[in-house]
């Protein structure tokens, strides 16, 4: 089955650039710092990467949603979870797209 090159591109930069945006600021810059007003950041943390798996459908992205969150945390910058996602999102289209 041939693939349309032009839907292939607009299909990784949805995956790659905007999904990643969309989640880290609702999960990293929204939900992450809300929780820590309530309770630790490492609970929030944990917290934000559980919805963040919830919503995706796959338990195992826990994994990513606490190393997304960890990297905020400590940097205190959205950009660098949001290139780490984008990374991780585009390296994961490109072994499906195999």
């Amino acid at each position: 089955m041939a693939r349309d090159p032009v839907a292939m591109a607009l299909y990784a930069i949805v995956v790659s650039v905007c999904a990643p945006i969309w989640d880290d600021i609702i999960f990293r810059a929204f939900l992450l710092p809300s929780l820590t007003r309530y309770i630790p950041v490492w609970c929030s943390v944990a917290m934000s990467s559980l919805a963040f798996a919830v919503v995706h459908f796959n338990v195992l992205l826990v994994f990513l949603g606490v190393a997304l969150g960890a990297v905020f945390v400590r940097s205190r910058n959205l950009l660098a979870s949001m290139i780490l996602h984008s990374l991780w999102n585009g390296f994961v289209f490109l072994d499906l797209m195999k």
